[in-house]
């Protein structure tokens, strides 16, 4: 907050615009930077441009193109899409703020260390298409508020150390084509109603402890 209110000239600029728009630029940029605090930002392989006063939010990235681009990248509009931190060197848990980031489409965090559990405040983002996050030493349940992202094609969510049922409500998810949680520590049964996602066309849930046997309504 400090940073921002003194040295960050981007945030002063939205503040002395003063419209919807630059308030919701300052509200993200302050989620982003949240991300680069509690995530062991220092010691990230790449830094990206963060802590840069003078570098729009869209801009602390490493300026590259298709699988070798790490960092956030925004809509045409300036508002957050995308935040891809594969193999950086993330430490620590995810921030609550990230959740306020409503508009963002992809998160992907494999090949890391982060830690913490995935919080029901997921359920607000409601235009999220795919969420990556392993190999990682996150833990914890998968929220039955994943039910609520109806936008979601992809979930990754793989070789951590999640544990649990896997939600019922996943099966409500109109658009979801992967579903990825091998190597955790999930229990109970595969639920009857991952059977009824009319687009699914990768369900990997082996090296669990998943109990029964599969449905009949995925047969």
């Amino acid at each position: 907050i400090n940073w921002m209110a003194t040295v960050d000239l981007v945030a002063l600029d939205f503040l002395e615009e003063a419209t919807p728009l630059s308030h919701r630029m300052l509200l993200e940029r302050y989620c982003v930077l949240m991300i680069y605090n509690t995530m062991d930002g220092p010691n990230w392989f790449d830094q990206l441009n963060f802590l840069s006063p003078d570098v729009s939010t869209c801009l602390w990235q490493n300026r590259q193109t298709g699988l070798d681009f790490v960092g956030i990248h925004c809509g045409e509009d300036g508002i957050v899409a995308e935040i891809i931190f594969p193999d950086n060197g993330l430490s620590g848990s995810f921030p609550e703020d990230i959740y306020h980031l409503s508009s963002t489409k992809i998160f992907a965090f494999e090949n890391s260390t982060i830690s913490g559990t995935l919080s029901t405040a997921i359920g607000n983002m409601g235009e999220l298409f795919g969420l990556y996050t392993g190999p990682s030493l996150l833990s914890g349940t998968i929220p039955s508020e994943v039910g609520l992202l109806k936008e979601l094609n992809y979930f990754y969510v793989n070789d951590c150390m999640m544990y649990g049922t896997i939600p019922t409500e996943m099966g409500t998810l109109p658009l979801l084509q992967e579903l990825v949680v091998k190597g955790n520590q999930l229990t109970g049964p595969i639920p009857s109603e991952l059977g009824q996602l009319p687009d699914i066309i990768a369900l990997i849930l082996y090296d669990n402890e998943l109990t029964g046997t599969v449905p009949t309504e995925m047969v």
